[in-house]
């Protein structure tokens, strides 16, 4: 299964969030997941909604660790990965 994780800032259009998931590989996915607290943002549900896929909240503590291909002193700082 492919999940493709999304962070963003809660103004990101549905166009925005398109173009990202096309940047990184495509729109062949079974799920998008993002922080829980952005889990319900209008634009996320509306791209989910017209992929027919289910939007999965993982919360901070999950995140803490996890290794990514590009790194963010910012979001390292904040949720303890790149």
């Amino acid at each position: 299964m492919r999940v493709a994780g999304l962070g963003f800032r809660q103004a990101a259009t549905v166009d925005s969030l398109r173009a990202a998931l096309r940047a990184a590989g495509g729109e062949n996915v079974a799920a998008l997941a993002t922080l829980a607290e952005k889990a319900t943002a209008p634009a996320l549900l509306a791209l989910a909604g017209a992929l027919g896929v289910p939007v999965i909240p993982i919360t901070a503590a999950a995140l803490a660790g996890v290794g990514t291909l590009t790194d963010s002193p910012r979001l390292r700082a904040f949720l303890g990965t790149g």
